[in-house]
């Protein structure tokens, strides 16, 4: 069986050069991949794996795996290591692999002034995102009454990011949006958003553990009036070693009502987050996908707005070439058991948006986003409709 499989990786193998000689890049890799399935312990397929994948400008981590997890013997595939060890963001082994390998003065300054640049970018990060957003029903958030008023606003938003470290990520998210049609009716629907975040992951052998923290301020009439505030923490635990990475995660935070909160009344809805469920998430090549679904609750101060519930989510985004798309969706169902309407929400919200990119550093993309709220409540019964128009910036 193992002559069988070395017998058909060559095979393969073989067929993907060919590929590659013919100009079809794509069923290259395709046959690569294959080739590596049959025989994970070569190093030349792994090699070319890495190779081919490096000539693109967003190549695949899955591609470059292989070759980064093996003991090398050749002294090309340690040089080409160093590549794709920088192309993987994983600077500070870069820098212990270059060492490692030989290579003449003019490549070596070259790659230790990639490596200067590539453990910058790993430490501080910034995108920015400016645009137009056409909203259909303007509202605050998402389980409000919809204001019933078509909005056109102007969007900026900003995202620091910084990895101080390999398994801790930092990051200060800041969103502003300011309506430019029927001020009189829409400018208290102007607002701001302010999160941070820290995010640790690791493997513990075969499990793979991530812990979210976040806190979140949402303003309203721009930054004039603090609407909401928010902290959440989370946990996912999910094993690593298998296909679909499946596991579970728990959930749990706390929200305030500043503004339009009627307090330490029926109505009240101030509460303590809780939820926890299943979580699945995987890459294929330039392909990945992320899938939760589990229980919810929020405990809220007054008896009107307890709830709890169901929710599903799962997205998926993918790349062909300067080209990316997402689309996700998502599902909750809500029993407000202890209101006196015995109100029930079933809300669906699908969403998809394309991406382009002009350069590294620049780009623009477009989406649209629906929201279906059925509810046995009148009030609360409503569909939106988002359309964005995004110029993006990067360093």
């Amino acid at each position: 069986m193992a002559a069988d499989a070395g017998s058909n990786a060559a095979v393969l193998h073989a067929r993907a050069l060919l590929s590659e000689d013919d100009g079809d890049k794509a069923l290259a890799l395709i046959l690569l991949r294959q080739a590596h399935r049959e025989d994970p312990s070569s190093e030349l397929i792994a090699f070319d794996l890495a190779r081919l994948a490096l000539e693109d400008r967003h190549p695949a981590n899955e591609d470059l795996q292989p070759l980064l997890g093996m003991q090398l013997h050749f002294e090309a595939s340690r040089r080409l290591k160093v590549y794709a060890l920088l192309a993987a963001g994983r600077g500070n082994e870069a820098s212990r692999a270059l060492a490692a390998a030989r290579f003449d003065a003019e490549e070596d300054a070259e790659l230790r002034a990639l490596l200067a640049e590539a453990n910058t970018g790993r430490r501080l990060a910034l995108d920015a995102r400016v645009g137009a957003e056409r909203d259909s029903n303007v509202t605050l958030l998402p389980d409000s009454e919809g204001a019933q008023e078509a909005g056109t606003r102007l969007v900026l938003d900003s995202t620091l990011g910084w990895q101080p470290v390999d398994i801790l990520e930092l990051g200060v998210v800041a969103q502003l949006a300011r309506h430019v049609n029927d001020r009189d009716a829409l400018e208290d629907y102007d607002y701001g958003i302010a999160s941070a975040v820290a995010s640790l992951g690791d493997t513990v052998g075969p499990l793979a553990l991530t812990a979210d923290l976040s806190g979140t301020i949402v303003t309203s009439s721009l930054v004039n009036e603090v609407f909401t505030s928010e902290g959440t923490a989370r946990v996912d635990l999910q094993l690593d070693a298998i296909p679909l990475r499946p596991g579970i995660y728990a959930r749990g935070g706390v929200r305030n009502y500043a503004a339009g909160n009627l307090e330490d009344e029926p109505f009240d809805r101030d509460a303590k987050l809780y939820g926890g469920g299943v979580v699945s998430d995987d890459r294929v090549g330039r392909w990945s996908y992320l899938a939760r679904g589990g229980y919810i609750a929020e405990r809220a101060q007054g008896l009107e707005q307890r709830q709890r519930g169901i929710e599903a989510s799962a997205y998926g985004r993918g790349r062909v070439g300067d080209f990316e798309l997402t689309a996700a969706v998502s599902f909750t169902r809500r029993w407000y058991d202890d209101a006196t309407t015995g109100r029930v929400d079933t809300r669906l919200s699908p969403s998809v948006d394309l991406a382009y990119d002009f350069s590294k550093h620049f780009g623009v993309a477009a989406g649209y986003a629906f929201t279906h709220n059925g509810s046995t409540a009148d009030n609360f019964r409503y569909a939106r409709h988002i359309v964005r128009l995004t110029l993006t910036g990067s360093l």
